[in-house]
């Protein structure tokens, strides 16, 4: 009804209005405790949940929405509106716990790692303790290098590990050092010798440690130092460095002649 200000006569008919309550459920998700990777950098939006215009609180009755981009903290509880087309926002909220994963980087027993330059060392040489280790080139690689890659010397470089899907956040460094051996010396290249001398490789003489025979330059079968020398064939040498323990990875050729003497 209304009532005429002039008169104060109350208006016999009366206007009917139906009235209509909307209740918005909550949204809805199938995982109610939400895990994450501290890598990933996870925020609000990444919580998965089924509704429409969804906005996240910090807690049931917050009123201060929060942002997509705000990051995500561990143990964290968040709480969710959804909001229909007509515009009405659910009264229940949804509450969604958030579990954040931080990875520990791999460890080794050895920072700085030595390998022989003639063993054409590669990523997989590396040594490191951990799960699923992933090498890098730099701190914030995000391309990951091939376990056939090829060391190379003074470089540094940096693994994670992953642990139940998660990379860890932060990185192990090592550096790599290629010792390279130079191959033995000798002042006499072409090494004469007596016939009736029998010689042996033993004979040779060069200048070098560890030295080691081989018949030509890049056989791996190395001669014995009894073996009797050949007239005009070439023998090639390596040295084994004391303190490394790296064979040279060039070769010293000394070529070999025996003389022969006729009988008077």
């Amino acid at each position: 009804t209304q009532t005429d200000p002039t008169t104060g006569c109350v208006s016999s008919d009366r206007l009917m209005v139906t009235v209509t309550l909307t209740n918005i459920s909550a949204p809805t998700t199938t995982d109610p405790t939400q895990e994450f990777c501290a890598i990933d950098s996870p925020t609000i939006a990444d919580i998965q949940v089924t509704g429409t215009n969804i906005t996240w609180y910090i807690s049931e009755t917050s009123t201060t929405a929060l942002s997509t981009t705000d990051a995500l903290i561990d143990g964290q509880n968040y709480w969710a509106t959804q909001t229909d087309g007509t515009g009405c926002v659910s009264s229940d909220r949804l509450m969604v716990s958030v579990t954040i994963t931080t990875t520990p980087a791999p460890t080794t027993a050895d920072a700085t790692q030595e390998f022989c330059a003639i063993d054409s060392p590669t990523i997989a040489d590396l040594q490191a303790t951990g799960t699923s280790v992933i090498w890098y080139a730099s701190e914030t690689s995000t391309t990951a290098l091939n376990s056939t890659d090829a060391l190379i010397d003074g470089e540094d470089y940096w693994a994670t590990q992953t642990i139940a899907g998660c990379e860890s956040s932060t990185r192990l460094m090592v550096t790599v050092t290629l010792n390279t051996t130079p191959a033995p010396t000798t002042t006499d290249a072409t090494q004469e010798f007596c016939a009736i001398d029998s010689p042996t490789i033993a004979d040779i003489q060069v200048t070098g440690n560890n030295i080691i025979w081989y018949a030509d330059a890049t056989s791996t079968t190395a001669l014995s130092t009894t073996d009797a020398l050949i007239n005009g064939e070439d023998y090639w040498a390596t040295q084994t460095d004391p303190t490394t323990g790296c064979v040279s990875s060039t070769r010293l050729m000394v070529t070999v002649t025996l003389n022969t003497t006729p009988a008077p």
